[in-house]
């Protein structure tokens, strides 16, 4: 891949020449792209560079907090606004640099300007961990404050339940076994009786035919029918669900594990990595990789 150096403007200089005066460079392994490239294509024009090629900038951010909304990290070159991250980005790292700006140090990053769909297209790299610390800081950053614990609950309610419940069913086991008991001595005995038919005179004539409707003797309930399972539920005291763990794939990237580095290709391609992924991958962000040749939201094919 080849690596134009542009020419630098004079706010540019001053950041690289001062490093050592209140800058701090923010160690990038997390390519993140700017957003609002397009407005400012009149700054980033010092950085264009050969197509299939992207030259190298420092870029500072910002954090920007209205009286209404929420904050907003602005990328600039040499004091003049370039873009900025995203919304959820914004959010993620607005802690880290305002803690850095507190501390006396002025926040800068790595970047890599492409030429893309919206003209130059600035990348710039930041820390995958927002929690770094910063040179600027004396001591480690102030622990985040515990939340309060939740009240003690107390457990007379849960067995004072449990007893009433097992009264009930003692209650009732003693119920079912009193009516067994009344039914079983109140059964009346089975009568069976036998008729003769009559004697007649009269040879055509048929006996009349006595049926007896068959008895049919039903088998008391028992305990469990008569009383409904009862089931427990004890909610739990509390706890939280572990975060998703990241899995080291660049979210901009779908239906295939786009590997976090400083450039990607295609394997199989003419690229020169250093990281390769095999297609077909599917765009759902910005191309920060340039993966997609022909801009049709697949790339790899």
């Amino acid at each position: 891949m080849v690596v134009v150096e542009p020419l630098r403007n004079e706010g540019e200089r001053n950041v690289r020449e001062n490093s050592s005066q209140g800058v701090w460079l923010l160690p990038g392994n997390l390519p993140v792209p700017l957003t609002g490239v397009e407005q400012h294509q009149d700054v980033l024009a010092a950085y264009d560079a050969p197509p299939g090629g992207h030259s190298e900038v420092q870029v500072e951010l910002v954090v920007l907090a209205p009286a209404v909304g929420a904050r907003t990290v602005e990328a600039r070159i040499g004091g003049r606004r370039v873009g900025q991250l995203n919304p959820a980005m914004s959010l993620r790292y607005a802690g880290l640099l305002e803690r850095a700006a507190a501390s006396g140090v002025r926040p800068v990053c790595e970047a890599k300007a492409k030429r893309g769909r919206f003209g130059i297209e600035l990348t710039v790299m930041v820390p995958a961990d927002p929690d770094s610390r910063h040179p600027g800081a004396g001591a480690p950053k102030p622990p985040r404050a515990a939340p309060p614990a939740p009240a003690a609950r107390s457990r007379k309610p849960l067995w004072i339940s449990a007893g009433v419940v097992l009264a009930l069913m003692i209650a009732a086991l003693a119920v079912n076994a009193r009516q067994q008991s009344s039914q079983a001595g109140s059964v009346a005995p089975l009568v069976t009786s036998s008729s003769a038919a009559p004697t007649t005179t009269t040879t055509s004539s048929t006996a009349p035919v006595t049926t007896t409707a068959p008895v049919t003797t039903t088998a008391p309930a028992t305990a469990e029918e008569l009383i409904p399972p009862v089931s427990l539920v004890v909610p739990p005291l509390g706890g939280t669900s572990a975060a998703p763990v990241n899995d080291g794939c660049h979210p901009n990237y779908a239906d295939a594990c786009v590997p976090i580095a400083d450039d990607v290709d295609c394997a199989g391609g003419s690229g020169n990595g250093p990281a390769y992924v095999r297609g077909p991958v599917r765009v759902v962000g910005a191309d920060v990789y340039d993966l997609d040749r022909n801009s049709d939201g697949v790339a790899c094919e």
